[in-house]
């Protein structure tokens, strides 16, 4: 079986909300932390917002119309 029975928008949305939500939980504590990226697809956009914790840019991109 191969494929998805998502529509990629929303793979690609929660690919943003999970590595978001794996940051921010890093990131708690005194001692904070650190997340590993590891992607075959660096430059795609819902990597860079989720890295830059720019959730207006991933909302931008995702909207119709952009």
């Amino acid at each position: 079986m191969s494929g998805s029975t998502y529509p990629i928008s929303e793979l690609v949305s929660g690919t943003f909300q999970l590595l978001s939500q794996v940051a921010g939980r890093a990131g708690r504590g005194k001692l904070g932390g650190e997340v590993l990226i590891q992607t075959s697809l660096p430059d795609h956009y819902a990597i860079q917002a989720a890295v830059a914790h720019d959730f207006r840019a991933f909302a931008e991109r995702e909207s119709p119309g952009a």
